[in-house]
């Protein structure tokens, strides 16, 4: 009987075959889909809409991609409090705030693009 993967080169194929499978969906995840993280965020525009109350809350327009990960992983893990975004950002899974953060990222591109 003829062995299937004789050689490593076989066997190297195969395990980028594997990991291209594993990885390529996360990769697409995280990049998020800026139309759905639109719609999502049109929900945390009431008070951080472009011009948020008196109150020390941050606009979303204009905020970094990042920036806003970061702090939605805080409320969700506990390492930052209030009341009102843990319960929004514990209700928003890995995907949403992909989404949401890429909506920002959207914004932030046609904002530079706009202002050359």
């Amino acid at each position: 009987m003829k062995r299937i993967f004789a050689d490593s080169r076989s066997w190297a194929g195969l395990a980028t075959v594997i990991l291209l499978a594993i990885v390529q969906p996360a990769l697409a995840q995280e990049s998020g889909d800026p139309e759905r993280g639109a719609h999502l965020a049109n929900q945390c525009a009431g008070c951080h809409g472009p011009s948020p109350p008196q109150w020390a809350i941050p606009a979303l327009q204009g905020m970094d991609p990042q920036r806003f990960t970061d702090r939605m992983a805080a409320y969700r893990s506990g390492k930052r409090a209030h009341p009102a975004m843990t319960v929004f950002a514990t209700a928003l899974d890995e995907a949403d705030i992909a989404d949401i953060a890429a909506y920002l990222a959207k914004q932030a591109d046609e904002t530079e693009r706009s202002s050359q």
